[in-house]
Formats: structure tokens, C-alpha cells, sequence
């Protein structure tokens, strides 16, 4: 190779190299001034404040006792209604919830005060047989709290109510509420954070079932201080010998305001409770469906403890 020759090739590759780096440095500018401008218009800077209250308002809860009355006190005071089995030994491999102790004097209530195309008037349980032979709520539940702060009086604890429960045995269920205030002009008493809520146990007496085939339990519902819920229903069904762990998760929700016809018609509440509440207007629907806790806005899921 001549020395023209190389030092043609040298200018060649000099060029070559000198087009790599202007290409690379226009890339690196163009890239530079994207993330720039992408930085500038989403800022990847964020101010997070998280807050926990002192307190919180808990939610209410309302339980029922399937079992409408109690099988001994109706057969009490309803003797000739009440027969002992027809196979007693058969009977209790069946249902040996009623078998538990001395089954000499075990009767049942006949199939035509409890079957629904066989009852009338005259035999089925009554409003007034409800109230005064239903179980007593002091041996239905008894709590246990983990929270020092929560009031252990039972002032929180509503008088005994009813629901239509239309199962075919009475459409009337007794059931009680804890922590409610619907209908209530009191103060909502505020609870500090604690590990729980409360704890309770229920007691529901399998061996006073008054409808022999049907299964012991209650029923259990989570709902609003300031709004009342079926629990049978919207609740869940707790059966005899399980654990069960109930988890709420709170979300408080931006206050709305409602349209003219709707303040009318729930002035009162939306007047007595908007301090203390918020809630949650549906698509295409104006109705009151949450304040703080509710289905809509509320997980709520039954876990059976292993």
C-alpha cells in the first residue's frame, strides 16, 4: 500500500468514526431531553400522608337464633302439641343433639306445628310465643373483649327485636344488636384501635331446636351503627362447634351531597348522623346503600379458624 493510499484510508476511517459519535451523541440528546420532558410532566415525586385516628366508630352487628323458640319451654306450655319420638334409638343416631343427656321425657313438637302445608292459625307459633319462649340473650352470647376501651355494660346492647325471616316454621325470628343507633338519638360511642373488636361466644342450645329437622345455628350480619340489616337475608349462617374469624376492613368515603328529593325524604338522618358519616351515592340509583360500613364499600368475609 502506498502512502496515499493509506493515508486515504485513515481519512475514511476517521470519517466512519466521527459519524458513529455525532449519530451517538444526537441519540444520547434526544433521549436526555424525552426523559426531561416525560420527568416534567409526571413527576415521580409523591407526598404520602397517612393518618390513624385515636378512635374509630365500630360497626354494629346483629345475631338471631335460628331456632325460633325453645323446644322444652313450648312443650311446656304446650303439652298436648309435643310427642316423644316414634323411634327414639333412630332418632337420636339422626339428631343426636337432642340426645345429649336423660331422653326419658325427650318429646318434639308434632310435624302439623311446624311443616307449613300442614299448620294453621290455630297451631302455629305465634308473635307473643316468640317473645316469651324464645332463649334468653345472656345465655345466646357472651362476650369476651380484648379491648379495654369498649364498654363492657352491655349499654351498647339493643332490646330484643324481630325479623321476617319466612322459613317456613314462623315468619318471626328474635334477634338482638350490639352497638346500633338507628332509632337511637344517643352518641355514638367512639372505640380505640385495639388487636379486635370483641370476641364472643354463642350458645344456641341445639338441644332446644324446635323444628327437629332443622340445622342448630345463627345467623350473623355486619352492618352500619346507623342502619338496621336482616341478617337472614344479607347474613352469614354460624353453625355449633366452629371458629370463626370475622374480617372488617373500614373505609371512610367522601361526603356527597344528594339531590332534592332525597333529602326530603331522609332529612332527619342526613341531618342527625352527617358528622359522624358518609356515603356513597350508586350509579343510576339515589339511595342511602352506606355510610361507613356496608356491603358496597365493606369487605366482609367469614374464615373457619383451622
Amino acid at each position: 500500500m502506498t502512502p496515499k493510499e493509506a493515508r486515504r484510508l485513515e481519512l475514511a476511517c476517521g470519517l466512519v468514526k466521527a459519524a458513529v459519535f455525532v449519530s451517538c451523541a444526537a441519540g444520547f440528546t434526544y433521549q436526555a431531553v424525552e426523559f426531561v420532558l416525560h420527568f416534567r410532566t409526571y413527576p415521580t415525586n409523591i407526598n404520602l400522608e397517612v393518618t390513624y385516628p385515636p378512635k374509630f366508630l365500630p360497626p354494629a352487628f346483629t345475631l338471631c337464633n335460628i331456632n325460633p323458640v325453645q323446644r322444652t319451654q313450648y312443650c311446656a306450655k304446650y303439652p298436648g302439641r309435643c310427642v316423644p319420638p316414634e323411634n327414639l334409638k333412630k332418632f337420636c343416631e339422626q339428631r343426636p343433639h337432642y340426645c345429649m343427656g336423660n331422653t326419658s321425657n325427650l318429646v318434639i313438637p308434632q310435624p302439623i306445628h311446624y311443616i307449613p302445608l300442614t299448620y294453621t292459625k290455630e297451631n302455629q307459633l305465634t308473635d307473643e310465643d316468640v317473645v316469651k319462649l324464645k332463649q334468653n340473650y345472656t345465655t345466646f352470647s357472651r362476650r369476651m373483649y380484648n379491648n379495654d376501651d369498649y364498654p363492657k355494660d352491655g349499654n351498647r346492647r339493643k332490646r330484643p327485636f324481630f325479623f321476617h325471616a319466612y322459613n317456613g316454621v314462623t315468619n318471626y325470628q328474635g334477634c338482638f344488636s350490639e352497638n346500633a343507633y338507628y332509632n337511637n338519638k344517643a352518641e355514638p360511642r367512639l372505640q380505640k384501635f385495639g388487636t379486635a373488636i370483641t370476641h364472643f361466644m354463642l350458645n344456641v342450645e341445639p338441644e332446644e331446636t324446635f323444628h327437629p329437622s332443622a340445622e342448630p345455628g345463627a345467623v350473623f350480619a355486619l352492618h352500619s351503627p346507623f342502619l338496621a340489616e336482616n341478617p337472614f337475608s344479607k347474613g352469614h349462617v354460624l353453625r355449633p362447634g366452629s371458629s370463626y374469624n370475622i374480617h372488617v376492613r373500614l373505609r371512610k368515603l367522601n361526603e356527597t351531597y344528594f339531590s332534592t328529593p332525597f333529602f326530603r325524604y331522609h332529612d332527619d338522618t342526613l341531618n342527625s348522623r352527617k358528622k359522624n358519616t358518609c356515603f356513597l351515592i350508586p350509579t343510576k340509583q339515589i339511595a342511602l346503600t352506606t355510610k361507613v360500613y356496608g356491603s358496597p364499600t365493606t369487605r366482609r368475609d367469614l374464615a373457619l379458624s383451622s
